[in-house]
């Protein structure tokens, strides 16, 4: 960077509170500093400067996640391959799912090479070979990719006729006399009832019940601040948004920021932190926020001071900020009833880098 003190801190580059972003782009490329004003600093200087792991949630250095960024190949399903032990099915079908996913079931070519037949043949064809590919071909040649999209269905029923199936199949395989059974289709919802019954997590038990969701107004003499935050997934670009309330409804101000490029776990952050630094300009006593992403709620709640987690910066400053009000309240909440600020961090995601704030309701 020519022109500037290569020694100099990084708080060289802050301005009322945040990254000075036009001296960032006087020495750095339009990318870097997209990337930069996303990062979680302490822009008030309360922590130490300390190295992290980023390849964990928490910033600790884990065997696992060293080992995953070592050796994890581009085409491991990931997270796919969890998800046949997280269906309420039998666990029956969940390992044929999982052993037709890894491409473990075996043809009789493959048995012979075992040594586990002498009969390379198919039983249901009569071709003299059956290959690798014939032995599922009940599953069309595209099956792996249709289970990888099919896998997060509900219905149990979805997935049995597959293994009742690949069952007949085994039974031609061992016995040349076997039959198909004359109503297959009645053998296999008898199966799944059956199942429906005896399981205790069954989802024909599951009850759904509607309610109605809306944004409701605080105690009287407590103001209300929502904050969201908004990623676009092609580019990464991340923004924030958040609005002010009385307990009658009134608007009482707003902001939208463009935060650069980042991770979605940042921008509802960073949403809190610009909202806290607006309230708290404001005077503001008692505050109530709602935002509707639990993770960052427990971030907050429990938050340490030696905690490693990557964004430790912005959340040790939101607990600074929050620190300095009379009543303060935190809870999660639905994103329905937090469309408000969902609106105004969407919006966010077209402006320049930086914040805009609203003393007036901007539509």
């Amino acid at each position: 960077m020519e022109g500037v003190d290569v020694d100099c801190p990084v708080s060289h580059f802050f301005k009322h509170g945040w990254w000075d972003v036009d001296k960032l782009r006087n020495f750095l490329a339009e990318d870097t500093v997209q990337k930069i004003t996303s990062l979680a600093v302490d822009f008030d200087g309360r922590l130490e400067d300390i190295r992290i792991w980023k390849y964990t949630d928490n910033g600790s250095f884990t065997v696992k996640s060293a080992y995953n960024l070592l050796f994890k190949r581009p085409d491991w399903p990931d997270p796919w391959w969890k998800v046949p032990w997280q269906m309420r099915i039998h666990p029956k079908l969940q390992i044929f799912c999982w052993l037709v996913y890894q491409g473990k079931i075996l043809s009789n070519e493959q048995r012979v090479g075992t040594h586990l037949t002498f009969d390379s043949s198919c039983q249901c064809c009569g071709w003299p070979i059956e290959p690798r590919g014939d032995a599922a071909r009940f599953f069309q040649a595209n099956f792996k990719a249709w289970l990888v999209s099919n896998l997060c269905s509900k219905s149990v029923y979805d997935l049995q006729p597959w293994l009742f199936i690949w069952k007949w199949r085994n039974s031609r395989v061992f016995n040349v006399e076997a039959e198909l059974p004359f109503h297959p289709k009645r053998i296999i919802a008898s199966a799944v009832s059956e199942w429906l019954q005896t399981c205790p997590n069954s989802i024909s038990k599951r009850t759904q019940v509607q309610i109605m969701l809306a944004w409701e107004p605080p105690m009287n003499g407590v103001f209300k601040l929502n904050v969201d935050g908004s990623r676009k997934g092609g580019i990464g670009c991340i923004g924030a948004g958040g609005i002010i309330r009385d307990s009658f409804g009134d608007w009482m101000g707003g902001f939208a920021v463009n935060l650069g490029i980042g991770q979605t776990l940042d921008d509802e952050l960073w949403g809190l932190f610009f909202g806290l630094k607006l309230v708290a300009a404001k005077g503001v006593a008692r505050l109530s926020i709602e935002m509707d992403s639990m993770t960052d709620v427990q971030l907050i709640k429990q938050h340490v001071p030696s905690c490693l987690h990557p964004c430790t910066g912005v959340i040790a400053s939101c607990v600074a900020l929050i620190s300095k009000f009379e009543f303060v309240e935190l809870t999660h909440v639905y994103r329905e009833r937090n469309a408000a600020a969902d609106c105004l961090a969407n919006w966010s995601l077209n402006m320049d880098l930086g914040g805009c704030f609203f003393y007036e309701a901007p539509f």
